[in-house]
């Protein structure tokens, strides 16, 4: 996994991604200093100065990582800017509206309210289009090109999925797991019990091997 690093600032600034477009890469390393350890970035995607929705000289750029989106809005020509954050553990759905010239990501995002990312995220995207339609728990991207929309699209679902995957592991009751975990002890010592009675194995190594298997759960 490439990482890059600048100066001597290097330990602090450093990230990982495979992408190579230097502009890119410069934005980036204007927001490594909120990247997470090992947090890579997948995609790099700016809103168009020209297309509806976006912005003519302070477009927002959306960073895709495999843990979030980061979405960063440089107000005031670059001297100031707001950033937002959202896991894709809070994302439900997400879909794009393809326009002629460009694209708007539109994902629900019950979290939102609760995690206080609502307000920043209505003012990170206050002025850029029409929201009206869109429900409390919705979120807006807007004015992406197509191919980067259908990139960031991409990014975002396969997040979407890793957290359900590990949620669903993790998310196990416990006792289930431990009778799973019983069945297959007592399957095993009935295999070994049938190995002592037809003198495969003797007494002594019956008895090693299923204290071997009583410390393994």
């Amino acid at each position: 996994m490439p990482r890059f690093g600048f100066g001597k600032k290097q330990k602090s600034q450093s990230f990982a991604t495979n992408i190579t477009d230097k502009k890119d890469l410069e934005e980036i390393r204007n927001i490594s200093h909120i990247l997470n350890p090992n947090e890579k970035v997948f995609v790099v995607a700016r809103q168009s100065r020209l297309k509806p929705g976006g912005s003519t000289f302070t477009p927002n750029i959306i960073f895709g990582t495999d843990r979030r989106i980061i979405i960063k809005d440089p107000r005031l020509l670059g001297l100031r800017q707001n950033v937002v954050d959202i896991p894709y553990d809070m994302i439900s759905s997400v879909r794009v509206n393809k326009g002629v010239f460009s694209s708007n990501i539109i994902f629900k995002a019950p979290g939102l309210i609760s995690s206080g990312r609502r307000g920043k995220l209505d003012k990170i995207m206050e002025g850029f289009g029409d929201t009206s339609g869109l429900a409390d728990e919705e979120g807006i991207i807007t004015a992406i090109p197509k191919n980067k929309a259908e990139d960031l699209l991409e990014v975002i679902r396969n997040g979407m999925d890793r957290d359900r995957e590990v949620y669903h592991h993790q998310g196990q009751p416990q006792s289930q797991l431990q009778q799973q975990s019983s069945i297959s002890i007592a399957d095993e010592l009935m295999k070994l019990a049938s190995l002592k009675e037809n003198g495969i194995i003797s007494a002594d190594e019956f008895q090693q091997m299923k204290q071997d298997l009583i410390k393994k759960i």
